[in-house]
Protein backbone atom coordinates (compact mmCIF):
# COMPACT_ATOMS: atom_id res chain seq x y z
CA UNK A 1 0.00 0.00 0.00
CA UNK A 2 3.26 2.22 0.49
CA UNK A 3 4.31 1.48 -2.69
CA UNK A 4 0.86 2.82 -4.84
CA UNK A 5 1.00 5.61 -2.65
CA UNK A 6 4.52 7.04 -3.33
CA UNK A 7 4.31 5.11 -7.26
CA UNK A 8 1.51 7.99 -7.60
CA UNK A 9 3.04 10.59 -5.81
CA UNK A 10 6.29 10.27 -7.89
CA UNK A 11 4.27 9.85 -10.76
CA UNK A 12 2.96 13.26 -10.28
CA UNK A 13 5.69 14.75 -9.21
CA UNK A 14 7.49 13.51 -12.88
CA UNK A 15 4.24 13.97 -15.26
CA UNK A 16 3.46 17.23 -14.11
CA UNK A 17 6.40 19.60 -16.08
CA UNK A 18 5.75 17.13 -18.73
CA UNK A 19 2.26 18.36 -19.30
CA UNK A 20 2.64 21.72 -19.02
CA UNK A 21 5.71 21.39 -21.95
CA UNK A 22 3.71 19.16 -24.21
CA UNK A 23 0.34 20.92 -23.51
CA UNK A 24 -1.90 18.12 -21.57
CA UNK A 25 -3.58 20.71 -20.01
CA UNK A 26 -7.67 21.03 -18.96
CA UNK A 27 -8.93 24.34 -19.60
CA UNK A 28 -12.14 25.26 -17.80
CA UNK A 29 -15.32 25.35 -20.35
CA UNK A 30 -19.17 24.13 -20.22
CA UNK A 31 -19.72 21.10 -17.80
CA UNK A 32 -15.80 21.61 -16.60
CA UNK A 33 -15.90 24.03 -13.65
CA UNK A 34 -12.43 23.40 -12.35
CA UNK A 35 -10.16 26.12 -11.63
CA UNK A 36 -7.17 27.26 -13.95
CA UNK A 37 -5.81 24.99 -15.98
CA UNK A 38 -5.46 21.18 -14.57
CA UNK A 39 -2.43 18.81 -15.88
CA UNK A 40 -4.08 16.13 -17.26
CA UNK A 41 -2.24 13.83 -15.79
CA UNK A 42 -4.49 11.62 -12.90
CA UNK A 43 -5.21 8.72 -14.54
CA UNK A 44 -2.02 7.97 -15.72
CA UNK A 45 -0.65 8.78 -11.91
CA UNK A 46 -3.50 6.97 -10.09
CA UNK A 47 -2.81 3.98 -12.46
CA UNK A 48 1.01 4.19 -12.28
CA UNK A 49 0.06 3.73 -8.12
CA UNK A 50 -1.79 0.50 -8.99
CA UNK A 51 0.59 -0.99 -10.93
CA UNK A 52 3.40 -0.71 -8.19
CA UNK A 53 1.47 -1.72 -5.56
CA UNK A 54 0.35 -4.69 -7.02
CA UNK A 55 3.60 -6.17 -8.19
CA UNK A 56 3.74 -8.20 -5.25
CA UNK A 57 0.66 -8.74 -4.67
CA UNK A 58 -1.57 -12.38 -5.46
CA UNK A 59 -4.64 -13.45 -4.59
CA UNK A 60 -5.63 -16.90 -5.37
CA UNK A 61 -8.46 -17.11 -8.12
CA UNK A 62 -7.98 -13.60 -8.65
CA UNK A 63 -6.71 -13.18 -12.64
CA UNK A 64 -5.24 -9.78 -11.52
CA UNK A 65 -2.87 -9.50 -14.48
CA UNK A 66 -5.59 -9.36 -16.69
CA UNK A 67 -7.39 -6.82 -14.98
CA UNK A 68 -4.54 -4.62 -14.49
CA UNK A 69 -3.95 -4.83 -18.78
CA UNK A 70 -7.77 -4.14 -19.53
CA UNK A 71 -7.83 -1.17 -17.25
CA UNK A 72 -4.33 0.28 -18.46
CA UNK A 73 -5.83 0.07 -22.05
CA UNK A 74 -8.55 2.27 -20.54
CA UNK A 75 -6.12 4.75 -18.92
CA UNK A 76 -4.62 4.84 -22.15
CA UNK A 77 -7.83 5.58 -24.49
CA UNK A 78 -8.68 8.04 -21.76
CA UNK A 79 -4.79 9.58 -22.39
CA UNK A 80 -5.35 9.95 -25.96
CA UNK A 81 -8.92 11.10 -25.66
CA UNK A 82 -7.47 14.11 -23.37
CA UNK A 83 -5.04 14.98 -25.81
CA UNK A 84 -6.50 14.54 -29.07
CA UNK A 85 -10.19 14.70 -28.66
CA UNK A 86 -11.20 11.53 -29.74
CA UNK A 87 -14.48 10.83 -31.55
CA UNK A 88 -17.10 9.83 -29.13
CA UNK A 89 -17.87 6.82 -31.84
CA UNK A 90 -14.21 5.53 -31.68
CA UNK A 91 -14.43 5.70 -28.01
CA UNK A 92 -17.28 3.34 -27.41
CA UNK A 93 -16.04 1.34 -29.45
CA UNK A 94 -12.75 0.95 -27.69
CA UNK A 95 -14.89 0.67 -24.67
CA UNK A 96 -16.48 -2.09 -26.04
CA UNK A 97 -14.45 -4.09 -26.80
CA UNK A 98 -12.29 -4.28 -23.64
CA UNK A 99 -15.84 -4.72 -22.10
CA UNK A 100 -16.23 -7.85 -24.30
CA UNK A 101 -12.91 -9.48 -23.53
CA UNK A 102 -13.75 -8.56 -20.10
CA UNK A 103 -16.63 -10.88 -20.40
CA UNK A 104 -15.01 -13.66 -22.44
CA UNK A 105 -11.42 -13.82 -21.59
CA UNK A 106 -12.15 -13.51 -18.05
CA UNK A 107 -16.04 -15.08 -18.15
CA UNK A 108 -17.03 -12.64 -15.89
CA UNK A 109 -20.63 -11.39 -16.47
CA UNK A 110 -23.98 -10.35 -14.81
CA UNK A 111 -25.71 -13.29 -14.20
CA UNK A 112 -28.61 -13.05 -11.49
CA UNK A 113 -29.87 -9.51 -10.54
CA UNK A 114 -30.86 -11.24 -7.28
CA UNK A 115 -34.09 -10.37 -5.28
CA UNK A 116 -34.46 -6.89 -7.36
CA UNK A 117 -38.56 -6.81 -7.54
CA UNK A 118 -39.79 -8.78 -4.81
CA UNK A 119 -41.02 -11.44 -6.39
CA UNK A 120 -37.45 -13.74 -6.56
CA UNK A 121 -34.15 -14.20 -8.24
CA UNK A 122 -34.18 -12.03 -11.43
CA UNK A 123 -31.85 -14.39 -13.61
CA UNK A 124 -30.65 -12.93 -16.65
CA UNK A 125 -30.08 -16.19 -18.87
CA UNK A 126 -28.44 -15.43 -22.22
CA UNK A 127 -29.32 -11.74 -21.26
CA UNK A 128 -26.18 -11.87 -18.86
CA UNK A 129 -23.54 -10.53 -21.53
CA UNK A 130 -25.45 -7.95 -23.60
CA UNK A 131 -26.58 -6.81 -19.89
CA UNK A 132 -22.93 -6.44 -18.70
CA UNK A 133 -21.27 -5.00 -21.58
CA UNK A 134 -24.21 -1.73 -21.25
CA UNK A 135 -23.44 -1.79 -17.35
CA UNK A 136 -19.64 -1.45 -17.49
CA UNK A 137 -19.87 0.73 -20.68
CA UNK A 138 -22.50 3.22 -18.47
CA UNK A 139 -20.37 2.69 -15.54
CA UNK A 140 -17.21 4.21 -17.43
CA UNK A 141 -19.04 6.93 -18.94
CA UNK A 142 -20.71 8.09 -16.00
CA UNK A 143 -17.64 8.53 -14.06
CA UNK A 144 -16.11 10.35 -16.62
CA UNK A 145 -18.84 12.62 -16.45
CA UNK A 146 -18.04 13.66 -12.79
CA UNK A 147 -14.76 14.78 -13.94
CA UNK A 148 -15.79 18.28 -14.57
CA UNK A 149 -15.30 19.34 -10.90
CA UNK A 150 -12.08 19.20 -8.64
CA UNK A 151 -12.13 16.50 -7.13
CA UNK A 152 -15.51 14.82 -7.54
CA UNK A 153 -14.89 11.96 -9.18
CA UNK A 154 -11.76 10.80 -7.18
CA UNK A 155 -14.28 11.51 -4.22
CA UNK A 156 -17.09 9.48 -5.46
CA UNK A 157 -13.71 6.75 -6.18
CA UNK A 158 -12.99 6.99 -3.05
CA UNK A 159 -16.04 7.11 -1.21
CA UNK A 160 -16.42 3.39 -3.34
CA UNK A 161 -13.34 1.69 -2.58
CA UNK A 162 -13.46 3.03 1.21
CA UNK A 163 -16.83 0.71 1.76
CA UNK A 164 -15.82 -1.91 -0.41
CA UNK A 165 -12.84 -2.60 1.75
CA UNK A 166 -15.25 -2.12 4.87
CA UNK A 167 -17.62 -4.45 4.15
CA UNK A 168 -14.57 -7.12 3.61
CA UNK A 169 -13.28 -6.31 6.67
CA UNK A 170 -16.55 -6.85 8.25
CA UNK A 171 -17.22 -10.12 6.48
CA UNK A 172 -13.47 -11.54 7.71
CA UNK A 173 -12.04 -11.19 3.98
CA UNK A 174 -9.14 -9.82 5.18
CA UNK A 175 -6.42 -10.60 1.92
CA UNK A 176 -9.24 -9.50 -0.50
CA UNK A 177 -9.91 -6.25 1.61
CA UNK A 178 -6.15 -5.18 0.43
CA UNK A 179 -7.63 -4.76 -3.39
CA UNK A 180 -9.55 -1.66 -2.79
CA UNK A 181 -6.97 -0.58 0.41
CA UNK A 182 -4.35 -0.59 -2.59
CA UNK A 183 -6.43 1.43 -4.69
CA UNK A 184 -7.67 3.80 -1.60
CA UNK A 185 -3.61 4.49 -1.02
CA UNK A 186 -3.14 4.92 -4.98
CA UNK A 187 -5.62 7.70 -5.05
CA UNK A 188 -4.45 9.96 -2.25
CA UNK A 189 -1.80 11.54 -3.68
CA UNK A 190 -3.90 12.05 -6.81
CA UNK A 191 -6.94 13.89 -4.55
CA UNK A 192 -4.39 16.09 -2.27
CA UNK A 193 -3.28 17.76 -5.76
CA UNK A 194 -6.53 17.99 -7.24
CA UNK A 195 -8.50 19.17 -4.14
CA UNK A 196 -4.97 21.94 -3.86
CA UNK A 197 -4.63 20.52 -0.26
CA UNK A 198 -0.69 20.39 -1.70
CA UNK A 199 0.87 23.73 -3.67
CA UNK A 200 1.41 21.88 -6.58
Amino acid sequence: MITAFAGCLLAILSFYPLSQRIGLVDIPRGRKQHQGAIPLIGGLSVFTGILLGFILFSVEGLQLPYYLTLAGALVILGAFDDFLDLSVKLRLAVQLLLSAAMVYVLDLHLANLGNLFGFGDVRLGFLGVPVTLIAVIAAINAFNMTDGIDGLAGMLSLVSFVAIAGFMLLWGQIEQALLPMVLICAMLPYLAFNLQLVPG
